[in-house]
């Protein structure tokens, strides 16, 4: 406690004088899904109005997605307010609601084998009557009348993981097997999810988030290296083999193997499995450098399907052009810089290496998602963070950010303490 005004103020212009990253991210994301419900009602607004699956309801799609927002804007500030540290180690003693219980006082529970269980047991709900199929993939399950994408949920709780297992790699004198004891449980909990949902772009993000933050948060050494060239030789022989199919003219058994043959050879599938990827290209195309106008897409009326979920960058490329495309990535990269920005000045290795697992997450689903609507990369229907329709992707993408937020906050607590025992010790300690 400050008892002379001198020392107040002194406190007080310290903490004016600080830089607020956690106000520019709340501007950024707001500005993000602004955009987004602006997108998701110009991409839907003509179908919606002339089916009566709508109710013929133009802003059928935009109205759920303001509905998701503020629900995802809630959760975000709940998660800014609480210490992220519990995510790792859960202190009873510091939540509110079981501090004054007495034999709870002292106890901490580490959490990290915990969160690994759960993400295993979100994928085993695929297994369960919860699990809804929707175009051939098991990827959702409804609870009532909540549908929830479990990918979602896995994502978030893989990072967390890694982030508790990275926590404890430098007390740990073998760093080869703790780096080895993030991959390979990390690594399986993927293909796990992978192997029932078929959801190929889960698996290229989840490994992304894998080894990047174990790149950045260790230090870098052959293992990488050779997993690096692993993977790499991996995806060669994979596309070897679709090439083989392809000349052969057989059909593909696996339809991952037939979405990769449809990049790879987009003319001999351009009325089934190459349709969307061609017409989104058409669509950028057409766009320029100043776009058509908003709300004048061609290509949304009927030639992209759902063009307001993974594929609608294109119609902001029709829409807006190369102009437009590149303020949105200006965006998106002030955010991601941020996010890093906050990692760097963690408290805790815990709170780095979530934050960086953060910002490698938002850049990759930014990337992929670009990446497959130029046909850079094959479609794996990845949506864009805080811009494509779904409530599942945005209210846990936000929930990331209300604990990287946390991190900010808890690190803006620290900053303020140590500055304040500092003014006690030059003010108000006898002698001066």
């Amino acid at each position: 406690m400050l008892r002379k005004p001198s020392a107040r103020r002194a406190l007080a212009s310290y903490i004016d004088s600080q830089e607020r990253v956690d106000i520019k991210v709340f501007i950024i994301l707001l500005m993000l899904n602004i955009f987004g419900i602006i997108m998701i009602y110009s991409a839907s607004s003509y179908r919606c109005s002339l089916s009566p699956k709508y109710n013929y309801d133009n802003m059928y799609f935009a109205k759920k997605q303001i509905g998701y927002v503020i629900l995802s804007f809630i959760g975000m500030l709940i998660l800014r307010v609480c210490n992220y540290n519990n995510f790792n180690i859960l202190n009873f003693s510091k939540i509110p609601l079981l501090k004054k219980i007495k034999g709870l006082k002292n106890v901490k529970l580490s959490m990290s084998w915990f969160i690994y269980l759960l993400s295993i047991c979100m994928t085993l709900t695929l297994y369960t009557p919860l699990a809804v199929s929707a175009k051939g993939a098991v990827r959702w399950i409804k609870i009532g009348s909540m549908s929830l994408q479990v990918a979602e949920v896995s994502k978030i709780l893989i990072i967390l993981w890694i982030g508790t297992r990275i926590s404890r790699y430098t007390k740990n004198k073998s760093r080869y097997r703790i780096l080895w004891f993030i991959w390979f449980p990390a690594g399986a909990s993927a293909l796990f999810l992978c192997a029932k949902s078929s959801n190929l772009s889960t698996l290229i993000i989840l490994c992304g988030i894998i080894f990047g933050m174990t790149i950045i948060m260790t230090p870098f050494n052959k293992t990488h290296i050779a997993v690096f060239a692993a993977a790499a030789g991996g995806v060669a022989v994979v596309i070897n083999h679709i090439y083989s199919i392809i000349n052969s003219n057989t059909a593909f058994k696996d339809f991952r193997y037939g979405r990769i043959g449809a990049w790879l050879a987009p003319e001999k599938f351009s009325s089934d499995e190459s349709y969307q990827s061609l017409q989104s290209l058409y669509a950028v195309a057409s766009g320029g450098f100043s776009g058509k106008g908003l709300g004048n897409s061609v290509q949304k009326l009927s030639r992209i399907p759902e063009a307001q979920n993974d594929m609608i960058f294109a119609v902001i490329c029709e829409e807006l052009g190369i102009l437009g495309a590149f303020i949105m990535l200006g965006m998106f990269l002030y955010l991601i810089f941020q996010l890093f920005k906050i990692a760097s000045r963690a408290e805790t290795i815990f709170g780095r290496a979530v934050v960086t697992g953060i910002a490698i997450h938002i850049s990759l689903q930014v990337i992929v998602n670009i990446f497959v609507v130029l046909m850079i990369f094959p479609n794996t229907g990845v949506s864009l963070p805080f811009i494509s329709y779904g409530g599942s992707a945005v209210i846990f993408t936000m929930a990331e950010m209300g604990i990287a937020l946390s991190v900010d906050r808890e690190h803006f607590r620290a900053k303020v303490e140590r500055k304040a025992k500092q003014i006690i010790e030059e003010k108000e300690l006898p002698g001066y």
